[in-house]
């Protein structure tokens, strides 16, 4: 099941989100919305709680200038 985690930009962006028990993968979608036409799937990423914890991680780092950007 989907469940919407994020919603941005006055409803036009969302996030989705599905968690898969079975191989402990959450997936992430991004839709644009439009209220005249069905929602537009910008793009997916399938990810494990590791990785997710990489990523804040990394965020941490650049916030406090620590990593530099390539």
């Amino acid at each position: 099941m989907t469940t919407v985690i994020n919603t941005t930009n006055y409803g036009l962006h969302e996030l989705h989100a599905r968690y898969d028990a079975k191989y402990k993968v959450a997936t992430f979608d991004k839709y644009t919305v439009y209220t005249t036409r069905p929602a537009f799937k910008m793009g997916q990423i399938e990810l494990t709680k590791e990785d997710v914890l990489a990523m804040l991680h990394y965020f941490e780092e650049v916030e406090q200038g620590e990593t530099t950007h390539i």
